[in-house]
């Protein structure tokens, strides 16, 4: 049994499930449809860093509903179970990703499956299930003797113990906060990750305080997540995020009860239809109405728990409003923020702290009107039997009006009274878009995929679902509030107006799908199969599923089916049926030994349904190894004998009142087709000593009817060496030393591994229990070693490798006649074996011109090897350097065969830096290339001379081919361009302003501030132009508007001084295409190493149009001058040789 953590109960703590159990979550999202501030992402980023969620896939579909194969393979990973069983379930096959999963949660006594003999692997998992199969996958400690705190949880039924028991484990809470449970709700993938987390890590629940969470103190604070200032937002717009506000709980755990958000500013309080408020994708409240008179919008009862120590971030989101026909009536144009003005702005549990008033940025109503849609009922009534599955229940249509395209992304529809619906998906003509989210009566569908609909246009939407209930239940679907449908429109990019619809609540429609349930005392309904092939010599086949539901408790004395044979081709008779049975809920309830002449088999076996409940049934039969044919099984509703379990009375209403024919199922033989895959290439070339070389790949084809078992396969290697129109006529026994085999979906692992050739050249391979599922296809690849000796002639030889032999079983182990062997015996695929591979030194990737400065490191040289035939290995390499001297070492930088990086330094020797014996060595891939980077140290200043140019060059290199062995060695020369060496240089980037939007009429305005970094081991000195030190950077002012122009530009150090000014061309004003020098006016000393900001100053007087903008930028194509501490005369950089690190242009500066 797990070892329990223990909450001890008092004034403030509580265990907050959102985010007690998962405190160290991953701080960055690890799947786009995980927000970090959604309530489940702890639990899910917490799966993830165990491993039990992988991280490959960029979605995790939190609202999609778990199925009982995923649900299987979460807990058996979570909860680390060993050990497996033989497994039975007649829908999980062998080859099945999920068998061995399945076969260890039995073993472990998980999971039992079903009475009918199946485990159902695709079926939803409601949450009363998959709480069971968590409590007894991670032990968990039983609590289930504590009260029940749960009313849709009754003590008789069989989940009782397990909901209790994981209650009181912290492992779940009610939905939403309330005292339901909700068992029957299909749990989705965010509350799975949730329940797994939490019994991984089991706290016991303290009894008291069993209310709310008192005494935490929360701190409030505008959060730096939220939208920041949004401008202009659309009338009629929705779902627009406009403030975010930050609550911190303190050292014990907190509860925000009640919140009043004030609204401040010039703007109307009109413009606003409804207000909300998230936590994630998730609404802690239905839309509230902003007090016009008050400008104050209460949310109570909110109930939001923070773990102590943690931050929740709460959204307010709006509806603005949409009066009058394209909005005319909103008032629009107007400027708003929401303030929580004081600490009793926030009701909490305890002490409420924080910068009061706390403010959101402001953001804007604009003039014009957002798109709009209307949602109309488009099906609206429905007769449907209790216990049908994935029948339509419901639809509606999606109008767009003429203002702009939208996104159709998510709606949620309301039931409105009996609770007969499950299960619900969305689909749009025979694609389903969405699976439903439910809670309680609400049904909501995320889109997979959001559906574009162009303005003029609609689309319409059938819902389906599971019906249950009682004879007259009635489900009512439609939309109850606008909020409850997301569409994106794509001109403004917010969710647009839901303007009316009769199938929308708020906006006056009274439209409903009203699905009104049929029931009688005896209700019938046929669930399948579809027609399909059945194998002979199969166990178990099931040729009806159907659905009983009983009004009241009965028993089933006799019940009666017609097996319907016909023969086609070989002998099936009714003979060749046996072991006939009904199986209910999984367990066989009637079952008789043989099929009598005609068909008809009365099951008199005496068997009880609970009133009100549908059991899932289903007829099996077994059938024979001969012959062939066609089964129909049909329930004879005269011949079913049922009574009341308290009355005795038998049963005489039977919905339908006819019989119920099953579909037609064709009795085939199971078949296996063999034929060459394109998987591997037909002609690839390799060299003698490979090892693992692909040869060719087959596909095996299993029928639809049954599974396939392959036991043995025989090969056989043939070689021709002649180089046009080969003839395979000899063993390739000489050329190829082993086979391997492999399935296509895992090429690291084989099969079998390395059994050579007969001297006929043939191999076998028996006993492999390969096992491809019915429906399903198989890649089998053939990889083999090949000789170092290779080739045998002169000419590369061309070996193909041929399946001459497939011996394969179905059902119970009759023989299987395999088509399509022999197959490449004629060398279709073939492959080639020649002596060796190549290597050359490809043309190189030198950097441009570049300067260093004394002791830094920087590359000087790119070079690149290529490789065809097989992969090689560099072991030696010699760089050549130029002004040598200038250096102290050379540094190569590649990968190895594994992948990772690897460094090497070396220095000079005279004028070669020598690499010998490199381990490990450079890694060429076969018909690929290797990039080595080469990089310099810099001498240091006192064996530098100032404006050396520097290369280095390879000159030379030895190889040995990884598969072959052999040795090439090369001399090539590939020059590298010249780095300029240097003791100090300048580089120079535009750093942030500190003012963030343009203020015409100043006449000392901040434009931009300016870096420049002393690079190397000396001071850069830049000082008035009469010394003859200087820098000379060009500066171009993009400016518009009429009459815009800068005047009076000048540069300033940190003091405010100015230390340059600019020079012009023509005007002494820069505006678009204007051109000025900055020249220094006084002496300025870098440190080496360090940043000097400077900032640029100008006249903005002449800016006074709306659209006036103004971006300055430095031009490199000039010449620097400046001095480097110490030494004379001044450096120069020649023409386009200037350093810029960083943006070249400084940010635009609008009004």
């Amino acid at each position: 049994m797990q070892k329990l953590r223990k909450v001890f109960a008092s004034a403030g703590i509580v265990a907050v499930l959102s985010t007690l159990f998962v405190a160290q979550a991953a701080t960055a999202a690890t799947f786009n449809d995980v927000p970090s501030n959604s309530w489940f992402a702890p639990y899910v980023e917490e799966l993830v860093s165990l491993g039990v969620v992988s991280a490959e896939n960029n979605s995790y579909r939190p609202g999609d509903s778990l199925n009982r194969a995923e649900a299987t393979k979460l807990l058996v990973e979570a909860c680390d179970l060993s050990g497996t069983t033989s497994i039975s379930f007649s829908d999980v096959s062998s080859g099945a990703w999920f068998h061995s999963y399945v076969s260890t949660a039995a073993a472990n006594m998980v999971v039992e499956g079903y009475s009918d003999g199946t485990f159902r692997p695709s079926a939803a998992i409601n949450r009363a299930e998959f709480v069971k199969m968590a409590n007894v996958a991670c032990d968990l400690p039983d609590m289930s003797s504590m009260d029940n705190p749960f009313t849709d949880v009754a003590s008789g039924v069989w989940y009782r113990d397990h909901v209790v028991t994981s209650y009181w484990n912290s492992v779940i809470d009610g939905v939403n906060g309330s005292d339901k449970f909700a068992p029957g709700n299909s749990i989705n993938r965010a509350e799975a990750a949730k329940v797994i987390a939490n019994t991984m890590d089991p706290v016991e629940r303290p009894e008291e305080p069993t209310g709310p969470v008192q005494g935490g103190s929360v701190s409030v604070s505008k959060s730096t997540s939220g939208p920041g200032s949004v401008v202009g937002i659309p009338k009629g717009a929705t779902g627009v995020h406009v403030a975010s506000f930050d609550f911190k709980a303190g050292t014990q755990d907190a509860t925000v009860q009640a919140l009043t958000l004030k609204r401040r500013d010039t703007g109307d309080p009109a413009d606003f239809s409804r207000i909300y408020l998230y936590v994630g994708d998730n609404s802690l409240t239905n839309g509230k109405s902003l007090n016009s008179s008050s400008n104050e919008v209460i949310f109570s009862n909110l109930g939001l728990q923070v773990a102590a120590g943690k931050t929740v971030t709460v959204d307010v989101v709006v509806d603005i409003a949409c009066v009058g026909l394209d909005c005319v009536d909103t008032p629009g144009s107007g400027i708003h923020r929401f303030v929580l003005e004081a600490a009793t702005s926030v009701e909490a549990g305890g002490s409420v702290t924080g910068s009061f008033p706390v403010s959101s940025d402001q953001f804007s109503t604009g003039s014009v009107a957002a798109g709009a849609l209307t949602v109309d009922v488009n099906g609206t009534t429905y007769t449907r039997t209790t216990g049908e599955v994935d029948v339509e229940v419901g639809g509606f249509r999606v109008d767009v009006t003429n203002k702009e395209d939208v996104h159709f992304e998510k709606i949620t529809l309301y039931n409105d009274d009996d609770d007969v619906l499950s299960n619900l998906t969305l689909w749009r003509g025979s694609e389903k878009v969405a699976t439903a989210m439910q809670d309680g009566r609400r049904f909501t569908f995320v889109l997979d995929e959001p559906i574009a609909i162009q303005k003029g246009n609609a689309v319409a939407f059938k819902v389906r679902g599971d019906v249950s209930g009682r004879d007259g239940d009635t489900a009512e679907l439609y939309v109850r509030y606008r909020a409850d449908v997301t569409a994106v429109g794509q001109t403004f990019g917010y969710g647009v107006n839901v303007s009316g619809g009769n199938y929308v609540d708020e906006t006056g429609g009274v439209s409903r799908s009203t699905t009104t349930v049929q029931a009688g005392q005896f209700t019938i309904v046929f669930n399948g199969p579809t027609s399909s092939d059945v194998s002979n010599d199969m166990n178990d086949v099931v040729l009806m599923n159907f659905n009983l539901t009983p009004d009241s408790t009965v028993n089933v004395e006799r019940a009666r089916v017609l097996f319907d044979v016909t023969e086609v081709g070989a002998a099936l008779t009714d003979a060749s049926l046996s072991n006939p049975e009904i199986v209910c809920n999984g367990s066989v309830v009637a079952q008789e030994n043989t099929v009598p002449a005609g068909g008809v088999v009365d099951f008199n076996d005496d068997w009880t349904l609970t009133g009100g409940e549908t059991a899932n049934c289903q007829v099996r039969v077994d059938i024979e190894a001969t012959g062939t044919g066609t089964i129909q099984a049909t329930l004879v509703n005269a011949g079913w004998t049922i009574r009341d379990n308290d009355s005795n009375d038998q049963i005489s209403e039977i919905i339908p009142s006819g019989d119920i024919q099953g579909n037609e199922m064709e009795v085939v033989e199971a078949s296996l087709d063999v034929a060459i895959s394109s998987l591997v290439p037909s002609s690839q070339s390799y060299v003698k000593g490979t090892m693992g070389a692909d040869a060719v790949a087959f596909t095996f084809d299993a029928g639809e009817s049954d599974d396939v078992t392959v036991n043995a396969l025989e090969f056989t290697g043939l070689v021709s060496d002649e180089a046009v129109g080969p003839t395979y006529d000899e063993t390739a026994r000489d050329i190829i030393v082993k086979v391997s085999l492999y399935e296509s979906t895992d090429l690291t692992t084989p099969i079998v591994a390395g059994k050579s050739l007969s001297t006929n050249g043939t191999v076998q391979f028996n006993s492999l229990n390969w096992q491809i599922a019915a429906g399903q296809t198989a890649t089998l690849v053939v990889k083999v070693d090949l000789a170092t000796s290779a080739p045998l002639s002169a000419n590369a030889d061309r070996f193909a490798v041929s399946l001459t032999s497939v011996d394969a079983e179905y059902g119970n182990g009759s023989s299987l006649t395999v088509n399509g062997t022999p197959t490449n015996a004629a060398g279709t695929v073939s492959q080639v074996v020649d002596g060796t591979g190549t290597i050359a030194l490809d043309a190189p990737n030198a950097p441009a011109a570049a300067l260093a400065a004394a002791d830094e490191t920087t590359t000087a040289h790119v070079i690149r090897f290529r490789a065809d035939d097989e992969a090689f290995e560099v072991q030696d390499l010699t760089i050549e350097g130029t002004n040598e001297d200038q250096l102290t070492s050379v540094t190569l930088a590649y990968k190895n065969a594994e992948g990772a990086d690897v460094t090497v330094t070396r220095g000079f020797t005279g004028a070669n830096a020598s690499f010998t014996s490199l381990s490990p060595a450079i890694y060429v891939p076969k018909d690929g290339t290797a990039t080595v980077t080469v990089r310099v140290t810099v001498a240091g200043k006192n064996s530098l001379t100032n404006g050396t140019d520097v290369t280095v060059n390879p000159i030379s290199y030895k190889a040995v081919g990884v598969d072959s062995q052999q040795t090439v060695t090369n001399a090539q020369n590939f020059q590298s361009n010249a780095l300029t060496v240097y003791k100090a240089y300048p580089t120079f980037a535009f750093a942030a302003s500190s003012e963030t939007k343009l203020i015409p009429g100043s006449a000392d305005f901040e434009l931009a501030k300016l870096s420049i970094t002393a690079k190397g081991s000396e001071a850069v000195v830049f000082s008035e132009a009469a010394t003859a030190n200087e820098i000379e950077l060009v500066v171009s002012g993009q400016c518009t508007g009429a009459g815009a122009a800068l005047a009076d530009v000048t540069l300033r150090d940190s003091d405010n001084n100015v230390v340059a000014e600019f020079t012009y061309a023509g005007v002494e004003t820069l505006c678009a295409g204007d051109t000025a020098t900055l020249v220094f006016t006084d002496t300025v000393n870098i440190a080496p190493g360090t940043t000097e900001t400077f900032t640029i100053h100008g006249d903005t007087t002449g800016f006074t149009g709306d659209s006036d903008s103004v971006q300055l930028r430095l031009l490199s194509a000039s010449a620097t001058d400046f001095a480097i501490d110490g030494e004379t005369p001044k450096v120069n950089y020649t023409e386009s040789a200037i350093l810029f690190r960083g943006n070249l242009s400084s940010p635009v500066l609008s009004k």
